[in-house]
């Protein structure tokens, strides 16, 4: 399929999406009177970029670990951060009222470049409108800018490596290293795209990615009053309470993508449960789940490894692949991290190599970048929370099953 066909069939699903998403959720709230989450496919209006205002208010005094001297409202789920992802925000807390929009505004320069250099065409009226639709109506983007998450620049980090990590150039190669290990040293699921340095055997290169994730965070924890001891017993502590809270003791788990999600969903629908309010129900039922997703996405992470490093040797593959397992296997995965499916996405529009399943793939790239929050249960998210891991499975298996079917990889 041609590379311009494909980004149009991609923008023409994206705009669809959008548009019938904010017309139902219009009706839901200006007609019919429902409130968030019925009023809106994003987040709670009430709670707009608090992702960046919370860990910028709590890392402000350079205490955030042991919360000496900051708001009470600095809880241990708005410190969750490695080291450098919470010294990441210091420097905006500098910037005062203007924090907020030089966070974005370095973001969409980042966003702007990496959309253009991929997705642009020669028509330049074609190119203007596919270019607005995928950079700026995708659900992936807009539930990143109105959550003002850190996984942006998480997400620039990584297509940084993954654009200069087999340069000729070893300034390029070394340049994309560093990406990677800033992206790990804020959030740990980055390192999976250690696996693509694995298959070309780079292990000077994933013993230095790995070594300066370590010296970053060590660095960028010497940089706080807290105790460098007190900030590893907080990391860990901070990040089990998340889970805890966002994945056994919370009903509301809604604008998420990962396995554990979809099958807590799953349940209640097929048990129909009336008693969801019963939160000793909900614990028990979700402490099994968790252990069962936990299983199952060890299995699922060893089986796709397996093919990625003996199996398959198409690039935009490979990165696809990788990137379902970042979204699918994670306790707690909201959707804003569904940005990532952007990069997979440019290496496949960009490839010249056709296949059979070509159409099939630029649907499935399209359907993952709309909003999917319509709620058709009580009590239920919306039912993106199972839509959106069933298309990564879905695609991930076409992908497996056409590599098998290769007689030469």
């Amino acid at each position: 399929m041609e590379r311009t066909r494909k980004i149009q069939i991609i923008s023409t699903i994206v705009i669809i999406g959008f548009v019938l998403a904010v017309f139902y959720h219009y009706f839901m709230g200006a007609y019919l009177g429902y409130d968030y989450p019925y009023s809106t496919f994003l987040f709670n209006p009430d709670d707009k970029f608090s992702d960046f205002f919370k860990p910028l208010n709590c890392g402000k005094m350079l205490s955030p670990y042991s919360r000496r001297g900051v708001e009470t409202t600095c809880m241990p789920i708005s410190v969750v951060y490695y080291p450098f992802g919470e010294l990441f925000f210091y420097p905006f807390s500098l910037i005062h009222d203007k924090s907020l929009w030089i966070f974005l505004g370095i973001f969409l320069i980042g966003w702007s470049n990496f959309v253009f250099k991929n997705f642009s065409q020669n028509n330049k009226l074609a190119n203007l409108r596919d270019i607005f639709i995928l950079s700026l109506t995708s659900y992936p983007f807009l539930f990143t800018m109105d959550r003002a998450n850190l996984e942006g620049y998480v997400f620039l980090f990584v297509v940084g490596f993954c654009y200069f990590y087999n340069s000729n150039n070893k300034w390029k190669a070394l340049l994309g290293s560093i990406c990677l290990s800033l992206a790990i040293a804020i959030k740990p699921f980055p390192s999976l795209f250690l696996l693509l340095l694995v298959i070309e055997k780079k292990w000077k290169n994933i013993f230095f990615i790995i070594i300066s994730s370590i010296i970053i965070n060590t660095a960028s924890a010497l940089c706080f009053k807290d105790d460098f001891w007190v900030i590893l017993s907080a990391t860990k502590n901070n990040q089990n309470e998340v889970i805890t809270r966002g994945v056994i003791q919370n009903l509301n788990w809604d604008h998420g993508h990962n396995i554990i999600g979809m099958l807590k969903s799953l349940l209640y629908i097929v048990m129909s449960f009336d008693n969801l309010g019963d939160q000793e129900i909900v614990e028990n039922w979700s402490s099994l789940l968790f252990n069962i997703g936990t299983i199952l996405s060890v299995i699922i992470f060893l089986v796709t490894a397996w093919y990625i490093l003996f199996k398959e040797r198409q690039f935009w593959k490979i990165i696809a692949l990788i990137t379902f397992l970042m979204l699918l296997l994670p306790p707690l995965s909201n959707d804003y991290r569904l940005l990532y499916i952007f990069l997979p996405m440019a290496f496949f529009v960009n490839n010249n190599r056709e296949t059979k399943n070509d159409l099939i793939y630029t649907i499935l790239f399209g359907l993952l970048l709309i909003p999917k929050s319509y709620i058709l249960f009580p009590h239920m998210p919306g039912v993106g929370v199972i839509i959106e891991p069933m298309l990564m499975i879905i695609f991930g298996f076409l992908i497996i099953q056409d590599g098998f079917k290769r007689k030469v990889v």
